[in-house]
């Protein structure tokens, strides 16, 4: 729900800064098109700019703000003094301010100094216990000696982190870049824009063909009636 709610309030301020854009450039442009254009083809080189300037600047927005609310929803949010970093579904690693880090997800581990994540299991040290936390069924297991816990081989001492150290990588691996961000919308908008315009202008000219076989039509048919 939260990040359903960042795209739009993302979306809506993409918004409020593409309809000045619009307005300072696209009416300039558009006189020059016109100014430019042979007097047959102006009528459809107009419509066909502004059509794929409006879909390029709305595709633009919304790719970009879906991107930037899904990156900021799964990594580091501030809410109310609370930040935190997604691990996997339901589960995040929290804590607020500059305190001590929590599982979000479940009531039972607090307090974590480290861990790790392999595959399903996400397991550390936490209240002076050892701890591991199924991914899949949310079950819970803690022991005083780790060699207790009931992990697969794979998921060893030796791979134990600080928190702050895996909330920084966990956060490194979720973040987007800019290309993620703008580059990767901004050509998906150019491409559907430019198709859009392509169309746009076959359609328009189609209309006016149509339209002047119409209206030849109708004063011929005066004129034989005359």
């Amino acid at each position: 729900m939260e990040w359903i709610l960042c795209f739009f309030f993302v979306l809506v301020v993409a918004l409020i800064v593409m309809i000045p854009i619009l307005a300072i450039l696209g009416i300039p442009i558009s006189l020059v098109l016109y100014a430019l254009t042979k007097e047959g083809e102006r009528l459809s080189k107009v419509i066909s700019f502004w059509v794929g300037a409006i879909i390029f600047f709305l595709l633009f927005a919304l790719f970009s703000a879906y991107n930037l609310a899904q990156g900021g929803a799964e990594n580091s949010v501030l809410i109310d003094d609370l930040q935190y970093v997604k691990i996997k579904g339901e589960y995040s690693l929290a804590r607020y301010e500059n305190g001590p880090f929590f599982i979000q997800g479940t009531f039972d581990i607090n307090n974590v100094d480290s861990l790790a994540e392999f595959d399903d299991y996400l397991y550390g040290y936490a209240d002076s216990s050892y701890f591991s936390l199924s991914l899949k069924d949310g079950e819970v297991e803690k022991d005083s000696i780790f060699g207790h816990l009931h992990l697969p081989a794979s998921c060893t001492q030796d791979l134990l982190v600080d928190s702050d150290t895996y909330f920084a990588a966990k956060y490194d691996s979720l973040s987007r870049d800019w290309t993620d961000i703008f580059l990767v919308p901004f050509m998906l908008a150019v491409a559907l824009a430019y198709l859009s315009s392509f169309m746009t202008k076959k359609l328009v000219v189609w209309l006016e063909e149509k339209y002047k076989m119409w209206r030849k039509k109708r004063n011929g048919d005066r004129f034989s009636l005359d």
